[in-house]
């Protein structure tokens, strides 16, 4: 079994590796290198999530409501972020994913398509199909195991 998980750990290697390489450059292109893991959780879980209050977002996130508001706030500096008042209490602020935080989120996953492209580029059709089978009874069986706990 440590041979197969070798072979795992050095593909996870591999795929961070020009992960993060790609997408620093993608990220350096469009001035935005300074951002950190933190930002894009917010920025993926809003996406996710539409458009949470701030309380709810930090419910979400699992932080203070203070903290979740400093960090808003730095979003919306950044141009990623909107904050509207909502109409049913005028006291709560929503938050929502600014044309550029979409296209920041979108440049994230097309990096990720892209090194996954890369990755399965040279197999033949029958290897990709299999790939993907096995790749698929894989994360069923990690689905099913996740839901039993």
């Amino acid at each position: 079994m440590g041979v197969e998980m070798s072979i795992f750990e050095e593909l996870y290697d591999y795929y961070e590796q020009q992960y993060n390489n790609k997408w620093m450059e993608g990220l350096s292109e469009i001035s935005f290198s300074h951002l950190t893991i933190s930002h894009f959780e917010y920025l993926t879980t809003i996406k996710n999530m539409g458009r949470p209050s701030i309380s709810i977002l930090a419910e979400a996130l699992k932080f203070a409501v203070p903290s979740v508001t400093i960090m808003v706030n730095k979003l919306v500096k950044e141009g990623l972020l909107i904050k509207i008042r909502s109409e049913e209490d005028k006291r709560v602020y929503e938050v929502e994913l600014t044309e550029l935080g979409h296209e920041l989120i979108g440049m994230e996953k097309n990096t990720f398509t892209e090194i996954s492209n890369e990755l399965t580029s040279n197999l033949s059709e029958d290897e990709l199909e299999q790939l993907t089978m096995l790749m698929k009874k894989g994360l069923d069986l990690v689905k099913k195991s996740h839901n039993k706990k």
